[in-house]
């Protein structure tokens, strides 16, 4: 299992409300646009494909930050933060 921490910011307010839709099936919101996850390495791939029909480095912000990571890049995240 993975901890992962997942911050977003959306402008547009429809698709920021389906980011937090797909993210509260896989975790809990601890802010408003900030979610906690514990998944597998399963799991985390298809929130990953999920995510990356929706945010867009190029118009949205988000970061993954993942703890005890699993090695894998992700880049549909602007940033990524392994620690």
């Amino acid at each position: 299992m993975v901890f992962v921490v997942i911050s977003y910011d959306i402008s547009d307010d429809g698709l920021r409300k389906k980011v937090a839709n797909i993210l509260l099936d896989h975790g809990v919101k601890v802010q408003y646009s900030v979610f906690e996850c514990l998944v597998d390495a399963k799991t985390l791939d298809k929130l990953v494909v999920m995510l990356s029909r929706e945010v867009y480095p190029q118009r949205d912000r988000s970061e993954c930050l993942c703890f005890n990571p699993l090695k894998r890049v992700y880049t549909i995240f602007t940033k990524i933060i392994l620690v």
